[in-house]
C-alpha cells in the first residue's frame, strides 16, 4: 500500500474514492443542464427543480457514506498501522481525529436566483459576466460535440440511433440557455431541422449520417458556427444549410503525393460561411 504521494500522508485512498465520485456525478450533472457562472452554474428556470432533486439525491448518498466512513474511521487507522508496521510513528504523528475529519467532508449546494441591483452603478460586474455566459457556452457545447464525434461516429459507416442522445443533449443545453446569446436560437433551429431529417427507425447511414457528422464538426468550430447562425439570423434557411451538409463525397482517392498534404480537418463551408 503506498503510504506517501508527493510529500503528503495519505490515509485510505481507496476508502475515500466514493466522495470524488458522487462529486464528479453532481458537476456532471450540472455541466449537463447549465454552464459554468459566477464560481458555481447558471441554469434555466425550468429545469432547477430537476436538477434539485438529483443533487439531493447524491448528498444523501454522499452523506451516508460520510457516516459510515466516519463510524469506522479509527479502527481503520488501527488496522492501517498494523499492516504498515514500519511507518507506525509517522501514521500517529500525522493522523488526525474522527472528528476533524468529519468537519472537512461535506456534500453543500445553495440555489438562488440573479437580479440585477436596482443601484446602476453596481451592475457592471455582473452584466460582464452575463455576457460572457454565451461565449463559455458555445465553448462546452464545442468539447461535447467533439467528444461525441470522437466516441460515436468518427469513423463509422453507419450508427444506431443511441449515436443522437449526445446530439439531442447539446440541443437542450443551448435552449434552455438561449436566453444568454441570441445565436443560440439559430443552432438550435439548425440541429431540430437535423433531427427531424433522421429516420424513426433502423440504422443511420449514407446522406444522414455524412450529415450528423458534419453537423458535429461543426458545432465544435466555435467560429464557424457563430458565422452560421449569423447567416441564418439574416434569412438564410435551416433546411438550405442541412442540405449542403447531407452531400456525400463521390470523388476519388487521389494519386499518392510525395508532396506534404496542406489540407486541414475544417469542414467545406459549401458556400454558406
Amino acid at each position: 500500500m503506498e503510504i506517501t504521494s508527493k510529500g503528503y500522508l495519505s490515509i485510505y485512498p481507496n476508502k475515500l474514492k466514493i466522495f470524488s465520485t458522487l462529486k464528479s456525478r453532481a458537476v456532471k450533472l450540472l455541466d449537463k443542464f447549465g454552464v459554468r457562472f459566477l464560481g458555481g452554474w447558471g441554469v434555466p428556470m425550468a429545469k432547477a427543480d430537476k436538477i434539485v432533486a438529483e443533487l439531493k439525491n447524491i448528498q444523501t448518498e454522499f452523506m451516508t457514506a460520510k457516516s459510515e466512513f466516519i463510524k469506522n474511521y479509527d479502527k481503520a487507522v488501527k488496522n492501517w498501522i498494523k499492516n504498515n508496521a514500519e511507518w507506525e510513528n509517522m501514521i500517529k504523528n500525522s493522523v488526525v481525529s474522527a472528528n476533524y475529519v468529519a468537519g472537512k467532508i461535506d456534500f453543500i449546494f445553495q440555489l438562488f436566483e440573479v437580479k440585477n441591483s436596482t443601484v446602476d452603478n453596481l451592475n457592471s460586474g455582473l452584466n460582464y459576466e452575463v455576457s460572457s455566459l454565451g461565449n463559455r457556452l458555445f465553448d462546452e457545447v464545442a468539447k461535447q460535440a467533439q467528444q461525441a464525434y470522437d466516441k460515436s461516429f468518427k469513423g463509422k459507416s453507419n450508427v444506431t440511433r443511441k449515436a443522437l442522445s449526445p446530439i439531442k443533449l447539446i440541443k437542450d443545453k443551448l435552449n434552455g440557455l438561449s436566453f444568454t446569446e441570441p445565436h443560440i436560437c439559430a443552432v438550435v433551429s439548425l440541429i431540430d431541422n437535423a433531427l427531424t431529417c433522421i429516420p424513426k427507425r433502423g440504422a443511420i447511414e449514407g446522406e444522414n449520417l455524412e450529415m450528423l457528422k458534419k453537423l458535429l464538426e461543426l458545432i465544435a468550430e466555435k467560429k464557424t458556427l457563430l458565422d452560421m447562425a449569423e447567416k441564418v439570423l439574416n434569412g438564410t434557411s435551416e433546411q438550405e444549410i442541412i442540405q449542403k451538409l447531407m452531400v456525400v463525397s463521390t470523388r476519388t482517392k487521389p494519386k499518392k503525393s510525395k508532396k506534404k498534404s496542406t489540407t486541414n480537418s475544417h469542414i467545406d463551408s459549401c458556400g454558406l460561411w
